[in-house]
């Protein structure tokens, strides 16, 4: 009998032991690694999460993805400038006819593809036309408000759209007069970020933002709002 309960408390204090290996090797890893994809990790921000993210994904297969929440804290704007591009244009899709470039700041070095964290800009105004009139707001990230990071090895792109108004988290930024709006050329991002020293960009962008990084032929995409079935890029019609 003593041999029994012996071999039944050698064999719970196993079962002990290897429930902590577990523990500490696979469940608690695990989780780091998924908090770091919803809020940032210990120690780094969302900006900071996303180039990592960005740089993952270009080393990743084709069509190989990861779906973040990107927590964007306020008074901040994540900009993807395309390579080749000096701009990114962002098109309010209302009665008016207008739209908002965000100039690539200076830090980005060449005609490299660039993702940019933005805490104020400066902007101005320009009108075209004279029977339809197009209003560009322009707007540059102040000097010493921007941190960027120029990838000079492989492409990136991306997309951005609100197509609703008011629809749960998707409440359209100030910016578009409560219009729909999209990205025509890179993405935009962005969350309360102050204009001029005087008010700010997007008074009602939601924190908490779908984003999806995407490999598709080479080429890693950052996209907010993405299709669900077709991801950042749909697919090319059958011929």
């Amino acid at each position: 009998m003593k041999n029994k309960k012996s071999i039944l408390v050698v064999s719970a204090l196993v079962r002990i032991i290897i429930a902590v290996v577990v523990l500490f090797l696979v469940v608690i890893p695990a989780c780091t690694k998924i908090r770091s994809l919803f809020v940032g990790g210990v120690g780094s921000g969302p900006y900071e999460e996303l180039l990592k993210s960005v740089d993952e994904m270009s080393r990743a297969d084709d069509g190989e993805a990861v779906t973040q929440l990107f927590e964007l804290d306020s008074g901040t704007a994540v900009l993807v400038f395309k390579s080749s591009t000096d701009s990114v244009i962002v098109d309010h899709q209302g009665r008016d006819n207008w739209f908002t470039r965000f100039y690539k700041p200076n830090e980005c070095e060449g005609n490299f593809a660039c993702i940019c964290k933005c805490t104020e800009f400066d902007i101005d105004y320009d009108t075209t036309g004279i029977i339809r009139k197009t209003t560009y707001r322009n707007a540059v990230c102040r000097a010493g408000m921007e941190s960027c990071k120029t990838f000079k090895t492989y492409e990136v792109n991306g997309t951005c759209e609100i197509k609703e108004i008011g629809s749960g988290e998707n409440i359209v930024v100030a910016t578009s007069g409560d219009d729909p709006w999209k990205c025509t050329q890179g993405v935009y991002i962005g969350r309360e970020v102050e204009k001029n020293g005087n008010g700010v960009v997007d008074t009602k962008s939601p924190e908490r933002r779908i984003i999806r990084i995407e490999n598709v032929g080479g080429i890693v995409y950052v996209c907010e709002n993405p299709d669900p079935s077709d991801g950042c890029v749909p697919p090319l019609p059958a011929p």
